[in-house]
């Protein structure tokens, strides 16, 4: 037990390693520009604008810092949207490899091997994202560590949903042996339902792309809005109620918000986590961003009307 106690905790994917990298990117990419783009960067912070009521501060709208700001935010949270895509993959991969295991748990007790003997010729063997489970287990039980508490250690790697179903290899151990045939339903009925999962996962995809086409059509929609600001305030005619760099900050703004809520949303349905939702959430807000900012420039060609004063 006193082993036990001073083994750390193991986990699936530690997010520390992520978390700090963002951090170092974060401040890095803030002194990056600061040093380099601090002309820019100083003109866009002195053009603000009162878009919310007080007590809410008049907000920067300036491209410059709005540029400042979209790097900064695509640099530093890059580690965290890998994060979030690197664990949805190791989660695939465990979900894909229990029914693997468990068939060959069987096929080795079949043979006439204890359940310590299977558990060591398995530990040889492969099974991607479950080799930590395997193998720490078999290492528990060479350092004489009683086999339930062995297993309860080693099951801290794999996710709790996944667990139910390795249980099998417990209750073997208890039981002196345990009913083959039942064992092979076992397994059979969890590779049915890891099946219907996957179907289930890629008709969900369909909604993340919905969501892209959304967002697209949102930020290449703002981007003619703005372009249409700019011209009706080069022409003179029409006086709009708010002037282009107020039309930008407002459509900037509300546009990282609604990538930020619908990447969110986007990996809620399809991996069930809000966390896993951070990659469909990067790629929302830098194809917002860019959009917005770029769109303007390019529909302000002259062959698509007058330029605006910007």
């Amino acid at each position: 037990m006193r082993f036990l106690r001073r083994r750390r905790r193991v986990t699936i994917l530690d997010v520390r390693p992520y978390a700090y990298l963002s951090a170092i990117l974060f401040i890095g990419s803030f002194l990056a520009i600061y040093v380099f783009y601090r002309k820019p960067l100083e003109e866009g912070l002195a053009i603000r604008s009162q878009l919310f009521p007080p007590p809410i501060p008049a907000i920067p709208i300036g491209k410059g810092f709005l540029w400042a700001l979209t790097i900064i935010l695509i640099v530093g949270t890059l580690p965290l949207a890998l994060y979030s895509r690197k664990k949805y993959n190791v989660m695939r991969g465990l979900e894909k490899q229990v029914p693997v295991l468990i068939r060959d748990f069987i096929g080795l007790l079949r043979s006439g091997m204890s359940v310590g003997e299977a558990i060591e010729i398995m530990a040889r063997r492969s099974y991607g994202p479950l080799n930590a489970f395997i193998r720490t287990l078999l290492g528990l039980i060479r350092a004489k560590v009683p086999f339930e508490d062995a297993f309860e250690e080693a099951s801290k790697t794999v996710p709790k949903r996944l667990v139910r179903y390795l249980i099998l290899i417990r209750e073997s151990y208890r039981a002196g042996g345990i009913s083959l045939e039942l064992a092979g339903r076992i397994a059979s009925l969890y590779a049915a339902i890891s099946a219907l999962d996957e179907i289930r996962e890629s008709n969900l995809k369909a909604y993340a792309y919905v969501l892209a086409m959304s967002v697209l059509i949102y930020s290449l929609g703002s981007g003619a809005i703005i372009y249409l600001a700019g011209s009706m305030q080069s022409t003179k005619i029409v006086r709009p109620l708010l002037k282009p760099d107020e039309v930008l900050g407002i459509l900037y703004y509300t546009g990282i918000i609604l990538a930020f809520i619908s990447g969110i949303f986007a990996g809620k349905l399809i991996t069930g986590e809000a966390s896993g939702g951070l990659w469909y959430a990067w790629f929302y807000i830098l194809l917002t961003t860019l959009s917005i900012l770029l769109s303007g420039k390019l529909l302000s060609f002259h062959i698509f009307g007058p330029r605006p004063l910007r």
